[in-house]
């Protein structure tokens, strides 16, 4: 049996959004920072100790496998990727516990181009257990002899604030 704990949309932020001006959120964020305004930032607040929480109760439940299916950051600026990176731990380092994959919140553009700071923050995530012709173009992790991740990234190279094209991200754990 695989003990495996998963949790999703975490949206770590910046502790000062609220005082940094837009041009330095960056221009595209706009809209996402509105939403920021409205309430959501309150939402979150804490976000990165949650994930410490998290990380810690993996630990004490002896889960095998941690999965993190996307939105790790609310506006995929990058020292909220550092600041995630960071509440993760060690755990963030260990591609053999420890699993995940870019939600839209973290494909938010850069200049008008994609947004590749999720591969840069965790490279460790963007390997595969199978060679990727094996597996049709997906990123397959082994757990043990028993099951397989299956990760499927649909958020895409970039995903712009407030619309996205995006769809859930579907995680198959098969026997």
């Amino acid at each position: 049996m695989i003990r495996l704990l998963h949790f999703s949309d975490v949206h770590v932020q910046l502790p000062d959004w609220g005082t940094r001006s837009v041009r330095a959120l960056g221009p595209l964020r706009k809209l996402a920072t509105v939403e920021l305004w409205k309430g959501r930032g309150r939402l979150f607040e804490g976000a990165a100790a949650t994930v410490r929480r998290i990380v810690r109760d993996a630990e004490t439940l002896g889960a095998d496998h941690v999965v993190l299916t996307g939105d790790l950051t609310q506006l995929g600026h990058p020292e909220e990727f550092a600041l995630a990176r960071e509440a993760l731990g060690p755990l963030a380092a260990d591609a053999a516990r420890f699993t995940t994959l870019p939600g839209n919140h973290d494909r938010y553009p850069i200049e008008g181009g994609p947004n590749r700071l999720f591969e840069h923050h965790f490279p460790e995530q963007t390997g595969s257990d199978l060679p990727v012709e094996a597996s049709g173009g997906l990123r397959v992790r082994l757990l043990g002899d028993e099951a397989a991740l299956i990760v499927v990234d649909s958020a895409g190279a970039k995903s712009w604030p407030v619309w996205s094209s995006s769809r859930p991200r579907p995680l198959c754990i098969s026997p």
